[in-house]
């Protein structure tokens, strides 16, 4: 996904395919998101979003390391039948999608 598809889908806001999240620190509560998608053939779950103003905060190189590892663990240890994770970060010739520092 390039970053002007992420942009729109952003724009569009919430729904119940498409989910944002500033941060992710709970692998049962995410798991549950998980299996809601599961149940609806599918979703996209956009993590470094402000799910109540759509602003893209964005996250450290240490919270994607974090968030990674938990959304695997999430998948796997949380959904008594494990589904596939794919976690992809944008691609943007612009400016990176995570904050500095």
């Amino acid at each position: 996904m390039d970053a002007k598809k992420l942009k729109a889908i952003i724009m569009m806001g919430e729904s119940t395919t498409v989910q944002f999240k500033e941060r992710v620190d709970d692998s049962y509560k995410i798991g549950c998101e998980f299996v809601a998608f599961s149940n609806s053939q599918g979703g996209l779950l956009v993590v470094g979003v402000n799910d109540k103003t759509g602003e893209v905060t964005g996250l450290s190189y240490e919270e994607i390391q974090k968030t990674s590892n938990l959304l695997s663990n999430a998948a796997s240890d949380n959904v008594s039948k494990g589904i596939s994770c794919c976690q992809r970060p944008p691609y943007c010739e612009e400016r990176p999608w995570w904050q500095e520092g």
